[in-house]
């Protein structure tokens, strides 16, 4: 047993983070993470257990505030003793928290860590598609990476029956597209029919 899987599981339940939720957001940016890897060449095994570690506490802050529970669990995370966490990664956790939602701040990203992006995005897009709370699960959706030297290019695809069915998510993916623009990332929703899904 890797105890760093006692401290996550340890901290969630002390700030009464919503399990089930964080699992439906951790699945999710899993998925989406796989899309990316062949772009990103992203190393499967160290960074997906720290993707899902902070899938398990994006929340975490919330038992402090609600409006900027992202800040607070960021802090929380670059300050509290978490037992077989190694400096580093608790701060690479705290940085994931602290950009998984509102502003994409890039500078929080080390040029030495530039893998830390596509977890990020991954994350912000997973809190997204489940800002419901549901447990039912979202449609299939897909994340195609194209970029070039300049512009990071991205292209979410989920059904257009379920985006038509759920307009605060639809709003909520619009506005992404607008943070994204800002740290000249390109994010486009491309709507799909469900017999094309």
């Amino acid at each position: 047993i890797d105890i760093r899987d006692q401290t996550v599981a340890s901290l969630a339940k002390r700030y009464n983070t919503d399990t089930q939720q964080a699992a439906r957001v951790g699945r999710t940016a899993l998925n989406l993470l796989a899309d990316l890897d062949g772009y990103w060449q992203l190393n499967a095994g160290a960074r997906t257990r720290l993707l899902g570690w902070a899938a398990d506490l994006h929340e975490l802050g919330k038992d402090i505030s609600h409006s900027g529970f992202h800040k607070h669990g960021s802090y929380l995370l670059s300050n509290l003793d978490m037992p077989g966490f190694s400096q580093l990664e608790q701060q690479h956790l705290a940085t994931l928290v602290a950009l998984h939602r509102r502003k994409l701040n890039l500078s929080m990203i080390s040029e030495r860590h530039p893998w830390l992006l596509p977890l990020a995005l991954v994350l912000r897009l997973a809190s997204l598609l489940h800002r419901g709370r549901s447990a039912q699960n979202h449609p299939p959706v897909q994340l195609i990476v194209a970029s070039d030297a300049e512009l990071i290019r991205l292209e979410l695809h989920l059904d257009r029956y379920w985006l038509q069915h759920h307009p605060l998510t639809w709003l909520d993916l619009k506005n992404e597209v607008a943070n994204l623009a800002d740290s000249d990332i390109q994010l486009s929703i491309v709507q799909l029919d469900q017999t094309s899904t």
